[in-house]
């Protein structure tokens, strides 16, 4: 299901994450969803550092080694999980019970949890002072490495590291000055490309943002492309979709219509792209 959100929309309320130190970050285990992007900016705000794992150490793997290695270097104050049904076996598994835990909805099988409305409707009492007291190099999230290569290793990230790469993007491609761009994405926040480097373009300037919840698989590789159908075609597209893309253009004329009308910029990263691909984008 596609979810969108615009960084001026009125109806994005903000929720506050005041109450834990730095040193016991926020820990979102679940993927992409509107309740995680608050949770961020929340915390990003109130200067809490927070930490988006990989959804497959809890939902994949079936001892939490990763997951378990993950906690032990944050040592989280407070864990997220959208689902609690889906997390409640590597929750009971890793997250010490004296940890307060969120889901969507508040429910956690074996184990009391907070609704996320819930951090909507807390009074605010303390964040203001908090957000002041952040600067530059304040820490604003840890992201991990894969850990294809021994255990996952912790990547620290503030907001100077943030600012200064958005601004690198903004005077490396003028055109998002000129006019907020429009991302249709799929990546998980999880990573860098993801999480900091399209999240950062939609905060630094202005942008409107549909998130396909990160599933980048051959059974839904039209999906992207129906949503541009339905909804605003991007400005800006980046080319790791670059199959599902190609094997959308070809499902008739209006989707290639909609989906290439307001494209001014299409770029990768990474893998290169096969001849194929750059011949349907030619053509």
């Amino acid at each position: 299901m596609a979810r969108c959100w615009s960084a001026h929309a009125p109806s994005a309320r903000r929720c506050w994450i005041a109450a834990s130190p730095p040193e016991r970050p926020l820990a979102i285990l679940s993927g992409n969803d509107l309740e995680h992007l608050q949770l961020a900016l929340g915390a990003m705000w109130a200067g809490v550092p927070y930490a988006p794992v990989s959804p497959p150490y809890a939902l994949v793997s079936t001892d939490f080694g990763k997951l378990r290695h993950v906690f032990d270097v944050l040592t989280p104050g407070l864990v997220y999980a959208a689902d609690g049904a889906a997390f409640a076996n590597a929750i009971s598994a890793v997250v010490p019970h004296g940890v307060e835990v969120i889901t969507r909805d508040g429910v956690l099988p074996g184990r009391s949890a907070t609704a996320f409305d819930t951090l909507l409707h807390t009074p605010v009492t303390t964040a203001d002072a908090a957000q002041a007291a952040t600067g530059p190099d304040t820490l604003v999230k840890v992201l991990f490495t894969s850990g294809s290569t021994r255990a996952p290793k912790a990547v620290p990230t503030t907001h100077r590291m943030l600012c200064s790469n958005q601004q690198m993007l903004r005077q490396t491609i003028p055109e998002f000055a000129k006019e907020p761009p429009v991302l249709v994405d799929w990546l998980p926040w999880n990573h860098t490309f993801g999480g900091s480097h399209n999240v950062g373009i939609v905060l630094y300037n202005g942008a409107r943002f549909t998130s396909m919840m990160a599933v980048p698989c051959p059974a839904n590789s039209t999906k992207p492309c129906a949503t541009c159908t339905r909804s605003h075609p991007p400005r800006t597209s980046r080319a790791q979709g670059g199959g599902r893309t190609r094997a959308g253009a070809g499902t008739g004329p209006a989707l290639r219509e909609t989906f290439f009308s307001r494209v001014k910029l299409y770029f990768f990263g990474g893998a290169g792209l096969s001849q194929e691909a750059w011949d349907r984008l030619e053509a």
